[in-house]
């Protein structure tokens, strides 16, 4: 499975989030992806062996990709109650 983050960042970029630090952001999305990452890894706990290493690619590709298309609106939560 090939997701394009590059499309989702695209999409992402244009949502109305204000203009934001390229690295809060970054931070903010990364941190959302391995939230992701890991609720979808307990869906998939009970994979057979044979499965785990391919499952654990697309999870990470799918949290990641996710998280970047605006996911369950955490990072753009942090990004909004972000303190300098």
């Amino acid at each position: 499975m090939n997701l394009d983050v590059t499309k989702a960042n695209y999409i992402i970029n244009q949502t109305d989030t204000p203009k934001i630090d390229g690295d809060k952001k970054k931070v903010a999305q990364d941190f959302e992806a391995i939230f992701l990452r890991q609720m979808l890894n307990e869906i998939y706990k009970s994979d057979s062996e044979d499965l785990k290493a391919v499952r654990s690619m697309q999870t990470s590709n799918l949290a990641e990709l996710m998280s970047a298309s605006g996911g369950l609106g955490i990072s753009r939560f942090m990004l909004e109650n972000w303190r300098d």
